[in-house]
């Protein structure tokens, strides 16, 4: 699991390498001016996975990106915290130009940890087909399997039951017979 903490930009300011050296190792930081979140430090792998995920494609493509050297992001930090707060992301690359770490807005951030939607699919396709499996084991051992079928029931066909003693269940069939 990803660790994120909320730190203030004068903080981050101040100690930037040892922050984005701790960014480069995996965590996220969140960070914030006067309460407010306006950015996120994040590692290069975060941010490559961001750049390159569907829901970035979806909103018109790549959002524009620049490669900045650690020692000029400590200059005028405050300036880049809020150009990404905007939208732009930055690689915080270190004097030979490796990619250490990445500043991203909080849009971006939001994108990373929601995690990749054909993922989820895929995911969510696995489970839906151990649950088949499970099923037709079930039944191929003669155990009677009863799944729900039809709508669902609204609210308001509810409403007329009385929630008292008897069991909304039991006062539905009592009125179907």
């Amino acid at each position: 699991m990803v660790t994120k903490e909320h730190v203030d930009i004068s903080k981050v300011q101040r100690q930037l390498d040892r922050y984005v050296a701790r960014a480069h190792a995996g965590q996220r930081f969140v960070i914030r001016r006067y309460g407010r979140e306006l950015a996120a430090l994040v590692s290069y792998k975060d941010l490559c996975r961001v750049s390159n995920s569907r829901a970035t494609e979806a909103k018109g493509g790549d959002h524009p990106r620049e490669n900045v050297r650690i020692s000029l992001m400590r200059t005028d930090f405050g300036r880049y915290v809020c150009e990404a707060a905007d939208g732009k992301r930055y690689w915080i690359t270190s004097a030979r130009n490796l990619s250490w770490a990445g500043l991203v807005g909080m849009i971006d951030l939001y994108l990373l940890e929601a995690g990749d939607p054909l993922e989820e699919e895929r995911i969510r396709a696995e489970a839906a087909e151990r649950d088949e499996r499970f099923r037709r084991a079930l039944e191929k051992a003669g155990i009677e399997v009863s799944w729900p079928t039809g709508e669902p029931v609204r609210d308001r066909v509810l409403l007329k039951y009385d929630p008292g003693d008897e069991l909304i269940s039991e006062q539905i069939i009592r009125e179907r017979r």
